[in-house]
């Protein structure tokens, strides 16, 4: 009996399921669940430096198999347009999936702000920073405990200013070299200065935040926090009944003193209650503060409010608009016209930095002018990179023929190291291309 016994479970039993390897290191999600949660772009560092390769590389050799990817493994993405791998756009769905498949993890979306995809606008208006801010005090805390540097999704928020829990601002540039960070460096550390190697978490004495926008952060936090439940998905539907019901109860209806309590524009509700428009993100948060309310409150059906107030200070930072004269017009169009002549052929940026004004200013002015400017300054810029791969060809001929004139192969370890000390490499292709040819002359040669 105990041998058929034996025999049945044997015959029964089920080996348990072993979950399928993942190609990258699975690394668990910092701060799930709390206002403080990590953002994708730093799971995705944190992933590289796990495997000792620069998170560039990491991209560039596999996220790059994907060949939409492969297309933004390049410096300027790398640089300034990987923010918005933290928004709610294109690339925050290619690299969420992407890091889901790679490293068999769900959920990874909530690294972002794709939860609020049918929400916001599509083009994230008042989103996203346009460069990587920090708190030091919490840089330098993780530094002490020895943990991995973590930047909260929370951080790259725009409106997102002040450290609540060290009430200090949040830094934009670094304390030792002053230069603005990438959003992907080549060092697999967000806390360490991209150019001067330094660590971020120095302390500059800077004002102290106000009420206003720490009130922001706290905002934007529960919002972070509350995206983290896979439950919790907010409609344009359950927005536009909240602020129908705060219309009622605060002016009995009427649109214009409502927007007028809460300092909004007097036709702020029609776009989003007549027209079927989104709010941006900063309008969404004045209303929010307007009403005194957490933005997760919005979406809960019964939530009511009873009281207003108006916004202190501008929600969103913005340059003041230059005021010109038509004499002051007529006289920027007759330098415009004068540079078009220039050896230099100056960039549209370049001039408007030069005269104190925005480029998207010059271009809204003088369009014809711009255009002509950009394409001439496009042809200017194109013949002098090609000037300068042609003089890198040339010396790399010589070098590999200097080598050989000294009775020594030219080998690639010989002919880097010549290179190498004027800024050239055989990781360049033109250059290793060139290399590849001069030897082969050689050897038909000898």
């Amino acid at each position: 009996m105990s041998a058929l016994s034996n025999l049945d479970e044997a015959l029964a039993y089920k080996p348990p399921l072993i979950p399928a390897r993942s190609q990258l290191f699975s690394l668990a999600p910092s701060g799930v669940g709390t206002p403080y949660q990590e953002s994708l772009i730093t799971l995705l560092v944190r992933t590289s430096r796990a495997h000792s390769v620069s998170p560039r590389r990491l991209i560039a050799e596999v996220f790059g198999k994907d060949p939409v990817v492969s297309k933004l493994a390049y410096g300027k993405f790398y640089r300034d347009l990987a923010g918005t791998m933290d928004g709610l756009g294109r690339y925050a769905e290619i690299f969420a999936s992407a890091m889901e498949q790679l490293t068999a993890q769900n959920g990874l979306n909530r690294l972002t702000m794709l939860p609020w995809k049918d929400f916001f606008p599509f083009n994230g208006q008042g989103l996203l920073s346009r460069h990587p801010k920090w708190c030091p005090a919490c840089l330098h805390q993780r530094n002490l405990a020895g943990e991995d540097t973590v930047f909260p999704l929370a951080w790259s928020i725009e409106p997102y200013q002040v450290c609540p829990e060290h009430n200090l601002l949040l830094e934009e540039s670094c304390p030792s070299c002053g230069k603005a960070q990438p959003f992907i460096p080549h060092f697999p550390d967000l806390g360490i200065c991209e150019y001067c190697h330094s660590h971020l978490a120095g302390f500059r004495s800077r004002e102290k935040p106000s009420a206003f926008q720490l009130w922001f952060a706290r905002a934007i936090g529960d919002m972070i926090m509350r995206q983290s439940d896979p439950n919790f998905t907010p409609s344009l539907d359950q927005f536009r009944d909240f602020i129908k019901r705060q219309v009622q109860v605060l002016t009995g209806g009427n649109r214009a003193e409502f927007c007028r309590l809460i300092g909004l524009n007097a036709r702020a509700l029609n776009g989003w209650l007549s027209k079927g428009e989104r709010p941006a993100f900063t309008q969404f948060l004045a209303l929010c503060y307007g009403l005194n309310i957490m933005p997760g409150n919005v979406f809960l059906g019964s939530t009511q409010t009873t009281a207003a107030r108006s916004l202190p200070d501008n929600v969103k930072r913005r340059k003041p608009n230059p005021k010109l004269t038509i004499q002051n017009k007529n006289e920027l169009e007759q330098t415009l016209k004068a540079l078009i002549h220039d050896e230099g052929k100056p960039s549209v940026k370049k001039i408007a930095r030069s005269i104190g004004l925005t480029p998207s200013s010059l271009r809204y002015w003088f369009p014809d002018l711009c255009a002509k400017l950009s394409m001439q300054h496009k042809i200017s810029a194109m013949a002098h990179t090609e000037s300068r791969l042609a003089q890198q060809r040339h010396r790399t001929e010589e070098v590999v023929m200097m080598l050989l004139a000294h009775r020594r192969y030219p080998s690639r370890r010989q002919v880097n190291y010549v290179l190498e000390r004027e800024n050239m490499s055989l990781a360049q292709s033109h250059v290793f291309n060139t290399y590849q040819n001069a030897r082969r002359r050689v050897k038909m040669l000898y």
